[in-house]
């Protein structure tokens, strides 16, 4: 007898994310939209170097900009919450997946530095889960994913450590992938 999957979509009015669940007895994903990243600089969202707005086509993707250079040493991050449906059962993240793409006119001057899954329960301390310092180039359209194994005990944010050499440069971000 095949295993049973079930989809559902919710709508999270308070976010204004988009939701998308698929479960199996072997494995269940969420699936997130991206536009409500924030950008974050090392001291909190007014020390951003970047901002991060809709892009243009789709304008369910999103897209991230220098408003000056950044280097890896600027610790710029976009960050975005990753709420479950309590309808989905929670054993361990598995895994995190991330479809980006880079436009820039010189190849390698813009790209994700580090991907970071965190777990929050009180405002005073995020732990972190998973921690990948692996450079992603692109340029893109592409995805790439990184294992992880743990059980969450609070809210998820993931980050995304961004490095740009110019102000034309862009990140855009499309789906947003957690393994359960």
């Amino acid at each position: 007898m095949q295993s049973p999957i079930y989809t559902f979509l919710a709508a999270s009015t308070i976010l204004g994310t988009i939701l998308s669940a698929t479960s199996s007895y072997a494995q269940t994903s969420v699936t997130y939209s991206p536009l409500t990243a924030v950008a974050v600089g090392p001291n909190g969202p007014s020390t951003a170097k970047t901002k991060v707005q809709p892009w243009c086509c789709p304008p369910t993707a999103l897209v991230i900009k220098a408003t000056q250079p950044v280097t890896d040493a600027d610790f710029q991050w976009v960050f975005l919450g990753l709420t479950v449906p309590e309808s989905v059962p929670v054993r361990s993240v598995t895994a995190v997946e991330i479809c980006y793409a880079i436009q820039s006119p010189k190849r390698d001057s813009a790209y994700i530095s580090q991907t970071r899954l965190t777990d929050m329960t009180t405002p005073n301390v995020a732990n972190v889960k998973l921690d990948d310092p692996t450079d992603r180039f692109g340029p893109g359209p592409t995805c790439y994913r990184v294992r992880a194994n743990f059980t969450p005990r609070g809210t998820l944010t993931l980050h995304l450590k961004v490095v740009f050499a110019n102000t034309v440069d862009e990140i855009r971000l499309g789906m947003i992938r957690l393994y359960l």
